[in-house]
C-alpha cells in the first residue's frame, strides 16, 4: 500500500487542472462514459429490487470506468475499451465491490434519514389536496437553509469514502481497510478536497442558470442540455478525483502532465 500524502488548498488548483488536461482530451467519450452507466441507473429506477441490485454495481462502476479510462488516457494520450474493465473482470475484486457500495447506500441513506427535514403535512394530507396545494407546500419545503445540512451530510460522507473503489481494485485492499485508508487520506487533504467539490457544485449551478437563460421554460430541449451538461460537468469532476488519487497515494512525480 502507497503512503498517503498529504497537501493544503493550493492542491485543489493543481488537481482541478490535470483532470481537466486529461478530460479534454476525450471530452465526448468521458461524457458518454458518464451518461451511459447513469442511465442505466435511471431507468432501473422504477423496478425496486432491480433498482438496487443496479445502483449498488453502477456505484463502483462508474467511478472505476472513469478512472480507468483516465489512467489509459495518462499513459498514451487516449484510452480503449480494454482499459474500461481493468481489474473489474476478476470475481473476488467485484465481490469486495458489491460489499462496499452496499455499506455506502446504507450509511447514504442512514444520513438521509437523519438530516432531511420533516414534511411540512401528513402523507395522508398530502394525497387529499390539490396540485396547485403541493407546489406552493414543496416551494416552501424545497429550499436551501431546509436541505443544507443534507448536503454536508452526503458530501462529507461522500469526501470520506472517495477513495474505497479504486483502493480495493487498483490496491487490492480488504473493505475494511480500503474504508481506513479512504478516511486517513480524505482527514490528511481535507480542506484542498471540500474546495475541489465546492468547485464542481459552482460549475453545476453557473451551468445549470447559464441554460435556463437559453431555455427559461425548461422546456425537454433545455433539460436535455442541462442532462449533458451535468454529466460532463461530472465526468471531469472525476478526472480531477482521479488527479488527487494519484498524488494523494502515489506523490506528484505520478502525475505530471
Amino acid at each position: 500500500m502507497a503512503v498517503i500524502h498529504a497537501y493544503g488548498p493550493s492542491a485543489t488548483v493543481r488537481w482541478a487542472t490535470q483532470g481537466f488536461n486529461v478530460f479534454f482530451k476525450r471530452f465526448i467519450p468521458f461524457t458518454l462514459l458518464f451518461i451511459t452507466i447513469f442511465m442505466l441507473n435511471l431507468l432501473s429506477a422504477s423496478i425496486p429490487f432491480i433498482s438496487l441490485i443496479v445502483g449498488i454495481i453502477c456505484l463502483p462502476l462508474l467511478q472505476m470506468v472513469i478512472f480507468n479510462a483516465a489512467y489509459g488516457v495518462k499513459l498514451r494520450g487516449y484510452f480503449t475499451q480494454q482499459d474500461l474493465l481493468q481489474k473489474l473482470r476478476e470475481k473476488s475484486i467485484w465481490s469486495k465491490l458489491i460489499l462496499a457500495s452496499l455499506i455506502n447506500i446504507i450509511l447514504t441513506n442512514i444520513i438521509l434519514i437523519i438530516t432531511l427535514p420533516p414534511l411540512p403535512v401528513p402523507i395522508e394530507t398530502l394525497m387529499n389536496i390539490s396540485n396547485e396545494e403541493i407546489v406552493v407546500l414543496m416551494a416552501s419545503y424545497i429550499t436551501f437553509s431546509n436541505f443544507l445540512p443534507v448536503i454536508l451530510g452526503v458530501c462529507i460522507y461522500f469526501l470520506l469514502t472517495s477513495w474505497v473503489y479504486p483502493l480495493i481494485t487498483w490496491e487490492n485492499l480488504t473493505v475494511l481497510e480500503a474504508f481506513k485508508q479512504s478516511l486517513k487520506a480524505t482527514a490528511s487533504n481535507a480542506i484542498a478536497l471540500s474546495f475541489l467539490i465546492i468547485f464542481y457544485f459552482a460549475l453545476i449551478s453557473i451551468s445549470i442558470i447559464l441554460i435556463t437563460q437559453f431555455f427559461p421554460s425548461l422546456s425537454r430541449i433545455g433539460i436535455l442540455f442541462v442532462l449533458i451538461e451535468v454529466s460532463a460537468i461530472s465526468a471531469y469532476f472525476y478526472n480531477c478525483l482521479f488527479a488527487a488519487y494519484m498524488e494523494i497515494f502515489y506523490g506528484k512525480q505520478t502525475i505530471n502532465t
